[in-house]
């Protein structure tokens, strides 16, 4: 059986007119995760001011990641395009235009994660669990170059007009739930990029 999403709840977006925050689900009522391999990373960026951290990962440092983003992203679109669009009345004429002119185009619909085979996981440091790989709990300051493995979000799309690209109407909007830490043997290695 071909995976796929159910959209169980759609709310009006806050911050865009004419635009939805969507929830998905696997079609067996399952929350979408991605469960990431060991990743060597040797830069992130910290910021405190923010309460946000982001770790850069290329498309070359981790395959496995970025086939599940891909075929995520592929999962939404295919979700999209069977939408009953009587539910989405407050949506911008425009997205209407591109789902009925352009039919065939669902992989163009969505906005992917991947900028120049580069994805940014963020998170809130609030919110993430942040662990060793024995799975006890750490404090996010002791990050620095070593092992990760990440848990990831993967319930939540945008669903409206895009400022960049007005074929893509849609995007999965990933978020770290847990991040697992092994330092490295060399403390002296660690230098994150740090933002108070």
């Amino acid at each position: 059986m071909t995976p796929s999403f159910i959209i169980v709840k759609s709310s009006d977006h806050k911050n865009t007119f004419y635009a939805y925050h969507l929830t998905l689900l696997h079609s067996d009522g399952a929350q979408p995760f991605i469960h990431t391999e060991t990743i060597n990373i040797s830069e992130f960026e910290l910021n405190e001011g923010n309460n946000s951290i982001t770790f850069p990962i290329t498309k070359s440092h981790c395959q496995t990641l970025y086939a599940n983003v891909i075929q995520l992203e592929t999962m939404l679109a295919e979700a999209i395009s069977t939408l009953d669009m009587k539910d989405y009345y407050g949506l911008s004429y425009h997205c209407y235009k591109v789902l009925s002119d352009y039919p065939q185009s669902n992989d163009q619909i969505v906005c992917s994660n991947y900028d120049n085979d580069t994805i940014n996981l963020k998170g809130t440091l609030e919110t993430i669990q942040f662990r060793d790989f024995a799975g006890n709990h750490i404090d996010y300051k002791s990050l620095g170059t070593g092992l990760y493995k990440f848990v990831i979000i993967a319930d939540l799309a945008y669903f409206g007009p895009h400022h960049k690209n007005p074929m893509q109407i849609t995007s999965l909007q990933l978020r770290i739930s847990e991040v697992f830490h092994q330092p490295m043997d060399t403390p002296e290695q660690i230098n994150p990029s740090l933002h108070h």
